[in-house]
């Protein structure tokens, strides 16, 4: 049901000739491009952090939901690039990181600046900052 609402949702924003979408939801920072359109996942604003999707030969943390070798199924179905030497994301230029942040949006007439403040946790934590803020990522949407 829910990849059926994903693809439409996709389809709907190629249609309309969308550049990029901002949410939420999964608590850390990332950001891709999905057949041309860019995702940014703007969720970890104070809520616990969660850790990416796991990669191959990569050791798995004790707080992650599944292994490598279990999430396979849903890689499959979600058509994510996965195996060896890739990210376990939905677009190889997937960028992203454990981290409290917010996103900051400078619209000009033909591009937006996207700057990324954040902070890393303290170790072994997944709720307390234990760096300065700083900028985490800055790129440009050109449209």
């Amino acid at each position: 049901m829910y990849l059926n609402q994903r693809n439409e949702f996709l389809r709907i924003l190629k249609e309309y000739k969308v550049t990029a979408y901002i949410c939420g939801h999964e608590h850390l920072y990332g950001r891709e491009s999905v057949d041309g359109i860019y995702q940014i996942v703007a969720g970890s604003s104070g809520a616990p952090l969660y850790y990416l999707n796991p990669k191959y030969d990569e050791p798995k943390n004790p707080e992650q939901e599944f292994t490598y070798e279990q999430a396979i199924p849903y890689y499959q179905t979600l058509n994510y690039f996965y195996g060896p030497g890739e990210n376990s994301q939905a677009s190889r230029d997937f960028w992203g990181m454990r981290a409290f942040e917010y996103v900051l949006f400078d619209v000009k007439k033909s591009k937006v600046q996207v700057t990324t403040y954040g902070a890393f946790p303290k170790e072994n934590s997944n709720t307390e900052p234990g760096s300065e803020i700083k900028i985490i990522d800055r790129f440009t949407i050109k449209k």
